[in-house]
């Protein structure tokens, strides 16, 4: 299941509370299809803000579980959506999760691949220098009005876009 969002250099701060809100997403899912049922083992949070495509993103989720349980976890995952846009949203998750982005992302700054990827194209659109500068104090200021703020903004069941794959039925 995703949801569109926007385009990272169009909103640099909301691109860090995005991906944020995908970690809850994903968190949330972990809890429920594999600590209380274990029907997966990892689900994957989808985070894309492009740099390139003005105007294109999505957060989402995806999980691999058996094919049965497919419809009933796309409900679920609807669900823990609808739950974080109605809110509340509890201060604890959020820092829960930026805490050990912060610490990432100052880690990453400390290498030089960091910076050879972080500045290409920075002489093409200075933006891309505002978003190294902001990387670490948007994470640090992340709170969770702003996450609940995205939610509502972002994971609305009328945008939600969904793929369920499974395999053909055998022949008898």
């Amino acid at each position: 299941v995703a949801w569109p969002t926007r385009d990272a250099l169009g909103d640099l701060r909301g691109n860090r509370v995005g991906w944020v809100l995908s970690q809850m997403l994903r968190d949330e899912a972990t809890r429920r299809f594999r600590t209380d049922s274990s029907a997966t083992y990892s689900p994957v949070a989808l985070t894309e803000f492009s740099d390139t495509l003005p105007g294109y993103g999505y957060i989402g989720l995806s999980v691999e579980i058996p094919p049965e349980k497919a419809d009933a976890a796309i409900a679920e995952i609807e669900t823990n959506a609808a739950t974080l846009a109605k809110g509340p949203v509890w201060e604890s998750e959020v820092t829960r999760i930026t805490g050990p982005r912060v610490e990432a992302v100052k880690r990453d700054m400390a290498s030089n691949a960091f910076w050879a990827v972080a500045l290409s194209g920075a002489q093409a659109d200075s933006r891309r220098l505002e978003f190294v500068r902001t990387l670490a104090s948007d994470y640090q200021a992340i709170t969770a009005e702003d996450v609940h703020a995205a939610a509502k903004r972002w994971l609305k069941p009328e945008t939600a876009w969904k793929l369920k794959v499974v395999p053909q039925a055998k022949a008898q």
